[in-house]
């Protein structure tokens, strides 16, 4: 970076690099460490986003404390509600705990920059515990998260410095059996729509993809309400470009969840990104 000096925006992705550094990658270690070094040298130049906002957006339970931190502090009553959560340090002190809710999702405390944090496990019951230790590593930390029955649709919400873009995703129904193992980043990202012809055999029968469940949840969005939980949610993270998805309680769409905040998603649901972001980038390095 030093040869490419004077400049006056950093826009970086390093959690993709720290996620690599954390399973040994040297060259990543030196490339992180010299990021580091870069911003500590440079005040002057401006970070989108700082590292210290972003580092907490890698851990769950440090994202999660500031979700519930933002829901009992806002202003407007019942705005969002956090799903309630147990962390453990290793996945065998679950055998041990008589707090745990159940239904609920198991997934690792580390929540973004290797493969691994997006391998999760829906559990329906106490007696499904034992099929867990061939998901995770004996003393690695894990979370259990309460589920929420949401009748198998979830919004992505994406947010590019307060600008707000959501998009109807298939999602889990609510009865999936004992024990379901899944990827979150190979669940299907479109529903399926007969008059198309587009059905797809291989999606998990846990999903569902019946695109009328797409249209009831769309019909009920308050967009409104979206853009007052997010810039919430901001104050808190204090980072530019990030997304969470929210859940839309069954039986009552006026409880909405907020389930999981991701730092720079992709974006890819958003028509015309690159045009926005490069007109936000414009934004942050005029005087």
């Amino acid at each position: 970076m030093l040869d490419h000096l004077p400049f006056d925006l950093l826009v970086h992705k390093m959690s993709d690099v720290h996620g690599n550094m954390l399973k040994g990658n040297n060259d990543a270690k030196v490339q992180f460490e010299r990021f580091l070094n870069f911003c500590i040298k440079n005040p002057q130049i401006r970070v989108l986003d700082p590292w210290q906002n972003v580092q907490v957006l890698l851990n769950r339970k440090a994202t999660y404390d500031l979700c519930v931190h933002a829901s009992e502090t806002t202003p407007v009553r019942d705005l969002f509600q956090v799903p309630k959560a147990v962390y453990l340090n290793t996945i065998q002190d679950a055998k041990h705990q008589g707090i745990l809710l159940f239904p609920s999702v198991c997934k690792r405390q580390k929540a973004c920059g290797t493969g691994e944090s997006h391998h999760m496990v829906l559990v329906q019951s106490k007696e499904a515990l034992p099929q867990l230790e061939s998901y995770f590593h004996p003393n690695e930390p894990v979370v259990f998260q309460e589920f929420i029955p949401h009748d198998g649709a979830l919004v992505k919400v994406y947010v590019a410095d307060g600008q707000l873009f959501t998009y109807v995703r298939p999602s889990f129904k609510n009865n999936f059996g004992d024990c379901a193992f899944f990827d979150s980043q190979t669940m299907p990202k479109a529903f399926d729509d007969p008059s198309l012809g587009t059905t797809e055999k291989r999606q998990p029968s846990i999903v569902n993809t019946d695109i009328s469940i797409k249209k009831k949840l769309e019909a009920c969005i308050d967009h409104e309400r979206l853009q007052t939980i997010a810039h919430h949610l901001q104050k808190q993270l204090g980072v530019t470009m990030y997304g969470f998805d929210v859940l839309l309680k069954s039986g009552s769409m006026d409880a909405y969840y907020v389930v999981d905040v991701n730092y720079f998603p992709s974006f890819k649901e958003v028509k015309d990104f690159h045009i926005i972001y490069t007109n936000i980038l414009n934004q942050h390095v005029t005087p």
